[in-house]
C-alpha cells in the first residue's frame, strides 16, 4: 500500500514520483481508448475487467501515504534499534496501526465495486458475468421502455396489469443496493470516523 514505510530520506526521487502519480488524476483517455486498451489486454468478457483496472487508486494511495506520514518516526526508530527490518516494521507496527485507513479504503472500494454497473454494461457481453447493478439497470431500462409503449387506456388494460412497474423496480433496486453495505458498515464503524478524517485540517 505504501511500500515498506519508506521515509522521505529513504526514497530517492520521491517528489517526481509523487508528481507523476498525481498527474494521472488530471487526465483520462476517454471511453473509446479505454475500450480499445481493454480489448488489446484481452479483458473484455473476462472477470478480470472488474479487478485489474481498479487495482490501484491514486486517491487511496495518497490517503494511505498521508496516514503513514502521521505515524510518529519514533516507533520506526525504536523498532530499528531492536533489529527489525522494513518488513517487520511494516507487518508488526504499521499494519496494526493502520486499521482505520484500511477500513475506510476497504469500504470505499467495496461500495465502488458494488455500485458499478458501467463495466458490466459496456465491457461484458456475457450476461452470466454481469454484476447485480448491471442486471438491475437492464431491468429498469426494459421496464421504463415498456411503460412508454403503453400510450392509451385500452393498451393499458390490455397490458398485463399484474406486471411490475418501473417505480416498484426502482424501490427494489434501492433496497438491494443498500442493504449489503448497511450490513458491513457496523463492523467497521469504530475505525471509519477516524480514517475518514485523514488529511483534515486540525486546529
Amino acid at each position: 500500500m505504501a511500500g515498506f514505510v519508506l521515509k522521505q530520506y529513504d526514497l530517492p526521487g520521491r517528489k517526481p514520483i509523487t508528481i507523476l502519480i498525481t498527474f494521472t488524476m488530471l487526465f483520462g483517455g476517454g471511453m473509446i481508448p479505454t475500450y480499445i486498451q481493454y480489448k488489446n489486454l484481452h479483458l473484455l468478457n473476462s472477470f478480470w475487467v472488474y479487478v485489474i483496472p481498479s487495482l490501484v487508486s491514486v486517491t487511496y494511495l495518497i490517503m494511505v501515504r498521508s496516514f503513514f506520514e502521521g505515524i510518529p518516526d519514533s516507533l520506526e526508530e525504536s523498532a530499528k534499534l531492536d533489529g527489525c527490518g522494513y518488513f517487520q516494521i511494516y507487518t508488526k507496527i504499521m499494519l496494526p496501526l493502520s486499521k482505520p485507513v484500511i477500513a475506510v479504503v476497504g469500504l470505499y472500494t467495496a461500495v465502488n465495486h458494488w455500485n458499478d454497473w458501467f463495466a458490466g454494461a459496456f465491457y461484458m457481453s456475457n450476461t452470466k458475468l454481469w454484476p447485480v447493478q448491471t442486471v438491475l439497470q437492464q431491468m429498469l431500462t426494459k421496464a421504463m421502455s415498456s411503460q412508454r409503449e403503453v400510450t392509451s387506456v385500452a393498451q393499458a388494460l390490455a397490458h398485463n396489469t399484474a406486471s411490475v412497474t418501473s417505480d416498484s423496480l426502482k424501490m427494489a433496486a434501492v433496497v438491494v443496493t443498500t442493504v449489503p453495505i448497511l450490513c458491513v458498515y457496523p463492523f467497521i464503524q469504530k475505525y471509519f470516523a477516524q480514517g475518514a478524517m485523514i488529511g483534515a485540517v486540525k486546529g
